[in-house]
């Protein structure tokens, strides 16, 4: 749905549909409990940068996701970058 010129999605997977990269900026418990393959599946990148250190990074670079969380830095990892 288009409001204003603001795409509304449906869902978290809606919303990641397709995506480069995910931007997490909220503590909310439904985030929490994300189906994180599913959520993978549906992006078209691999970058997930958590700005609130909400989840836990070893649950989405086990799934391939490049993680970053904001203060926390990436141990052994590069900066996740998107290649245009």
């Amino acid at each position: 749905m288009k409001r204003n010129g603001v795409v509304l999605a449906e869902s978290a997977y809606d919303t990641a549909a397709r995506a480069d990269a995910v931007v997490l900026v909220t503590e909310w418990g439904e985030f929490r409990e994300l189906d994180l393959v599913r959520l993978k599946k549906a992006m078209a990148g691999d970058v997930f940068l958590d700005g609130r250190n909400f989840l836990e990074p070893e649950s989405l670079t086990s799934l391939g996701f490049r993680y970053s969380g904001m203060g926390r830095g990436n141990k052994n990892q590069e900066v996740p970058t998107i290649k245009s």
